[in-house]
């Protein structure tokens, strides 16, 4: 897939991302779909420390906005903007 590197603060609710972040248990984790909402900055808690940091929530188009599809980036952080799918990818 192509695409971007962007800032989050530039991202739009519709684009397509891709964003690579690690869970609780430390493992990198890459979520690949829509962006459902518009990225907001939330207070977090890391480490035992409140920080700021961007709130993402995407999955397949249509989706809910829920835990299971969030995911929260720091700052300095840039997502990949994807391109729109080709037949040749939606075929594969």
């Amino acid at each position: 897939m192509n695409g971007e590197e962007v800032e989050i603060a530039k991202l739009r609710a519709g684009d397509r991302v891709e964003a690579a972040s690690y869970d609780t248990g430390g493992r990198t984790i890459t979520r690949t779909g829509v962006l459902l909402a518009k990225p907001r900055r939330v207070v977090v808690q890391v480490w035992g420390r409140r920080v700021t940091k961007w709130r993402l929530h995407i999955d397949a188009p249509g989706s809910e906005i829920a835990r299971a599809n969030a995911v929260a980036l720091w700052p300095h952080q840039r997502v990949r903007r994807l391109d729109a799918p080709t037949d040749s990818d939606q075929n594969a």
